[in-house]
């Protein structure tokens, strides 16, 4: 219960929130990731990002890169389409080095180029 409270205090909408706890639920847990699913709603995801992530039961593991991803400074198609390969479990490269391949000044379409490749 102060799971989803923490959740509802930092702004969710009362449907995200039983939608996240239904996913957990789906995959026979209790909900436990208030702090990760808050953590991407204060960087900027969507409920509809959100909630993917949930039902890939990847929101603990996922969160901390994928903020990371935001503050990298990628666009909002290379951080879904690095997400996306991540909860397929198809390889990519770590926030950590994708930050360094951006500090290089390698574009974009260079680094998803090189995760393509990974």
């Amino acid at each position: 219960m102060n799971q989803l409270v923490a959740l509802k205090n930092s702004g969710v909408s009362d449907e995200v929130c039983v939608q996240l706890v239904s996913a957990a639920h789906d995959h026979r847990h209790p909900f436990n990731s208030a702090a990760a699913a808050k953590s991407l709603n204060r960087a900027g995801f969507t409920d509809e990002q959100i909630l993917a992530i949930a039902k890939h039961d990847q929101l603990d593991s996922l969160s901390g890169d994928a903020v990371m991803l935001r503050l990298v400074g990628l666009s909002d198609a290379t951080v879904q389409l690095l997400l996306q390969r991540r909860m397929k479990g198809l390889p990519t490269l770590s926030s950590a080095e994708i930050g360094r391949l951006k500090n290089t000044e390698l574009s974009e379409r260079e680094i998803v180029a090189r995760i393509e490749m990974a």
